[in-house]
């Protein structure tokens, strides 16, 4: 267990973990920053588990930025020895888990034998584009013109 973020990006560069839980406010080196050092370095899941999710939108923002892959509520211990907020956390770790499961069972699998693709096919995107102050008549305009790079069907449909 890192006890700051400075050490929490220490530690994965010795040993890359299989998740990290990792707190926003440290000492030393913020969650956020520690998140983008460890998976610029030594990429691993990385679930954020702080206090204030909403109190702290723009840090959390920035480390699912960086890579952390959600956020979530740090458990409360309440009267009595019980637990509030737990669930959503084991829950999370649940997901995440069987996530690395199913990504670390398809690099066994060869290429040729893989059930899905890692890769979205392009019929299997969403593309969207927006705009205001009469923008959206001009998405197919000017030097930029984004919308003749979109594929046959989507440049089709842009500008009606």
């Amino acid at each position: 267990m890192a006890r700051d973020g400075a050490e929490a990006v220490e530690q994965c560069g010795r040993d890359t973990p299989d998740l990290i839980l990792m707190d926003l406010m440290m000492p030393v080196m913020d969650g956020a920053e520690a998140t983008r050092r460890i998976m610029s370095q030594s990429p691993c899941p990385i679930l954020i588990v702080t206090a204030g999710v909403e109190t702290y939108s723009a840090k959390v923002f920035e480390a699912l930025g960086s890579g952390a892959l959600d956020a979530v509520q740090t458990p409360l211990l309440v009267k009595g020895g019980q637990t509030t907020g737990s669930a959503a956390l084991k829950f999370k770790i649940g997901e995440i888990e069987r996530l690395g499961s199913s990504l670390r069972n398809q690099k066994r699998l060869g290429k040729d034998e893989r059930k899905e693709p890692l890769v979205p096919r392009t019929s299997d995107c969403l593309i969207a584009m927006g705009a205001s102050a009469g923008g959206s008549s001009r998405i197919g305009e000017g030097p930029e013109r984004p919308a003749t790079r979109l594929p046959g069907r989507a440049r089709d449909r842009s500008t009606r």
